[in-house]
């Protein structure tokens, strides 16, 4: 059935045959007359690839050696290997491919507790921006009676603390300037260059 199935496959055989299986004796060898017809039905079958002939189990030895190193050197291909022996093979690059998860974890950490290299050119969340609002007075017809422009000193921290939020989803510029109108005017010192005034 394995030779069968290695044909199949179309794998590469070879065949260890007796030479002269007349002599072999009652013994060693099939003993009941459906077992002969089966047996020499597979030496039948194995004549038709590769075959070795051996007289003695010295000459077998000697042959199977040889066939198979050359059948190998014929036919190269994957073959299956001991789990130990293959956790050998492979030691020396799984230890190599650690030592480089580790070198670019530890570039990672750094990464996450450092500032991106020209990131110190950048405006910092400390830093103070200048928020420019043109503020009308208008009285009960909606009439202006007063208008100005004013600027509201803002950390980008804070700039961003009140826009974040809206940023989750898609927001307006309308929406953008209530959030910084909301967050920054409200019980904020207004100043231009002539007065100051509350809200």
């Amino acid at each position: 059935m394995e030779y069968e199935y290695a044909l199949s496959k179309q794998k590469p055989t070879i065949a260890f045959l007796h030479e002269n299986p007349g002599v072999i004796s009652a013994s060693k060898t099939e003993p009941t007359e459906d077992g002969k017809q089966k047996l020499e039905a597979f030496r039948q079958l194995a004549k038709t690839k590769v075959v070795k002939h051996w007289s003695s189990p010295a000459d077998l030895g000697s042959k199977v050696s040889r066939g198979v190193v050359r059948l190998i050197k014929d036919h190269p291909a994957p073959f299956w290997v001991r789990m130990n022996q293959a956790a050998e093979a492979v030691a020396p690059e799984i230890l190599r491919l650690r030592e480089k998860i580790d070198e670019l974890q530890a570039l990672l950490d750094k990464g996450a507790e450092q500032p991106p290299k020209g990131a110190e050119q950048l405006a910092q969340g400390s830093d103070e921006y200048k928020l420019n609002f043109d503020v009308n007075f208008v009285d009960r017809k909606e009439e202006v009676l007063w208008e100005s422009g004013y600027w509201v000193p803002a950390s980008w921290d804070t700039i961003f603390r009140a826009i974040a939020p809206h940023m989750i989803d898609k927001a307006s510029e309308k929406e953008i300037e209530r959030a910084l109108h909301s967050s920054t005017l409200s019980g904020t010192n207004f100043r231009n260059s002539q007065k100051t005034t509350r809200t």
